[in-house]
C-alpha cells in the first residue's frame, strides 16, 4: 500500500511535501481549534473568527501569502460576497426591516467575508495550513463536547460527526491509503447507527474513493475504464446506506427520518414558492413573513399526516437551504454569492476529485468540497455554518490556484521533453487540465 504523506510518484507536478509545524501552522491549529466557543454580541460570533484576522494578517505580510490577491476566483468570489450585500441592504430598508434583524444580517455577511479572505490568506501562505486548521478543528470540537459540554457519543448528527470525520481525514495521511479509507468507512457505519444518514452517504463515498485513488495515486481518475469503476464503487457505496438503513430500522428512527425529511421538503417548497412571488426583492434579514410561516406549517403537517388546528406557525421562516434561504431575504441579489460559489464548484470538482494527484490534504478537500455543496441546498444559512461556507470557499481558490501550477509544469514538460510536438501536447493538456 502507498502513504498519502509524502505524495507517491513522479506524476505529481504540484511539489507536495511532508506535513511540518510552522509558526503560522500552529496558530492555524488553534484558530480551528477554537471553532466550537461563541460569543453573543448583536448575534452569534466565534472565537475563531476574532483569531483569523490574526492568523490571516500574519500570513499576509509573506509574499505567498498576499499572492492570493492575484487571484481571479478569490475576486470573483468577494465581489459576489458584495452583491449579496447591497441585495441584503435593498431588501432591508425596502421591506422596512427591524434594526436588530438587518444588523445581525448584514453582519453575517461581512463576517464571512472576513472569514473567507483571511482563510485565502492562510491557504495560500502555506497550503498545508490547511491541514493545521482542520485537524484543529476536529481535535477541538471533539474535546469541547467532551470536555466543557460532557456530551455523550450518542449525540451525533449535531454533535461528534463532523469533528471525528475532519480528525479521521487529517489523521489518515499517516496510514496506507487504503486503510483511511477502511477508517473512514467505519464512520459511515457509526453515522447510519446514530441515524445519521447524509454523513454516512458522504464517509462511505469518501472511502469509496480513496479506496479507488489507492491503485494508482499520482495518475487522473478519468477514462473509460477507470470511470466505469467509479460509477460501480458509487453504486456499492449507495447499496451500503441502503442495506444499513435497513439494518437501522426501527420506530423512532423511521419516525424521525419522515419528520425530517417532511421539514426539508416543505420548506424547500414554501422557499421556492416565495421566490416566485417576488423573485427580485427579498422579503428581508432573517424573514419574519407570518404567511410564509403559516404556509410552511401547513405543509408540513399534510406531508406527516397530522391535523393539529392549534398549531402555532410563529412569524419567521426559513427554506433551509443557503441559496433558497438568501434569495428569499435578499432577493435575486442576496442570493448572487452562492449561485457563484455553486458554479465554481462545478467548474473545480473534476480536477479536484478526479485529477489531482493524491496527497496529505485529498481527503479534506474532497470532504469540503463535497460538504459545501450539499449546504448550498440542505443547509441554512446561519452563524454555525459561516466557518463551513468560507472554508469550502477557500478551498476552491487553493484548488484554483493548484490546477494552474499543475497545467503550467506540465506545458513546461511538454515543451522541454518534445520541442518538435508542441503544438499537439499544448492542446492535450489543456483539454485534460
Amino acid at each position: 500500500m502507498k502513504s498519502l504523506n509524502p505524495a507517491p510518484g513522479p506524476g505529481n507536478a504540484i511539489g507536495q511535501r511532508q506535513i511540518r509545524l510552522t509558526g503560522i501552522g500552529l496558530f492555524a491549529l488553534f484558530c480551528g481549534a477554537l471553532q466550537p466557543l461563541t460569543l453573543n454580541l448583536v448575534g452569534e460570533i466565534y472565537a475563531v473568527e476574532l483569531l483569523l484576522p490574526v492568523a490571516g494578517l500574519a500570513a499576509l505580510a509573506s509574499r505567498s501569502g498576499n499572492a492570493v490577491f492575484r487571484e481571479r476566483m478569490f475576486w470573483s468570489l468577494l465581489l459576489a460576497a458584495g452583491v449579496m450585500l447591497a441585495g441584503y441592504v435593498i431588501s432591508d430598508f425596502i421591506r422596512d426591516t427591524r434594526p436588530d434583524q438587518y444588523l445581525r444580517g448584514w453582519g453575517r455577511i461581512l463576517i464571512l467575508v472576513t472569514d473567507f479572505v483571511f482563510l485565502c490568506a492562510l491557504f495560500r501562505q502555506d497550503r498545508r495550513n490547511l491541514w493545521w486548521f482542520a485537524l484543529g478543528m476536529g481535535v477541538g470540537g471533539i474535546l469541547h463536547l467532551r470536555l466543557i459540554l460532557h456530551t455523550s457519543i450518542s449525540i451525533w448528527k449535531f454533535g461528534y460527526a463532523e469533528p471525528m470525520l475532519l480528525f479521521a481525514a487529517a489523521m489518515g495521511c499517516f496510514l496506507p491509503i487504503r486503510l483511511a479509507a477502511v477508517w473512514l468507512g467505519l464512520l459511515g457505519l457509526t453515522s447510519m447507527w446514530y441515524d445519521f444518514r447524509s454523513f454516512a452517504a458522504i464517509c462511505f463515498l469518501l472511502a469509496t474513493y480513496m479506496w479507488l485513488r489507492a491503485a494508482r495515486p499520482s495518475q487522473p481518475l478519468v477514462g473509460g475504464k477507470k470511470s466505469l469503476r467509479l460509477l460501480i464503487a458509487g453504486g456499492l457505496a449507495g447499496a451500503l446506506v441502503m442495506t444499513t438503513l435497513a439494518l437501522t430500522e426501527s420506530g423512532y428512527s423511521n419516525n424521525r427520518r419522515a419528520e425530517s425529511n417532511a421539514g426539508r421538503s416543505a420548506a424547500i417548497e414554501v422557499g421556492l414558492i416565495a421566490i416566485s412571488r417576488s423573485p427580485l426583492l427579498g422579503y428581508g434579514s432573517w424573514t419574519e413573513d407570518r404567511e410564509l410561516a403559516e404556509l410552511y406549517l401547513k405543509h408540513y403537517l399534510e406531508k406527516r399526516g397530522v391535523r393539529d388546528p392549534n398549531a402555532d406557525a410563529g412569524r419567521h421562516f426559513s427554506p433551509h437551504s443557503q441559496i433558497l434561504q438568501s434569495w428569499v431575504e435578499g432577493g435575486i441579489l442576496g442570493a448572487v454569492f452562492f449561485m457563484v460559489l455553486g458554479y465554481q464548484l462545478l467548474r473545480s470538482v473534476k480536477w479536484a476529485a478526479l485529477a489531482r494527484p493524491v496527497d496529505t490534504l485529498t481527503p479534506l478537500v474532497v470532504y469540503l468540497l463535497f460538504s459545501c455543496a450539499w449546504n448550498l441546498f440542505m443547509s441554512p444559512f446561519s452563524a454555525p455554518h459561516r466557518i463551513q461556507i468560507a472554508l469550502g470557499a477557500a478551498v476552491l481558490v487553493l484548488m484554483d490556484s493548484e490546477q494552474r501550477a499543475s497545467r503550467s509544469a506540465a506545458l513546461k514538460r511538454a515543451f522541454v521533453q518534445n520541442p518538435a510536438a508542441r503544438a499537439g501536447t499544448l492542446c492535450s493538456v489543456l483539454h485534460k487540465t
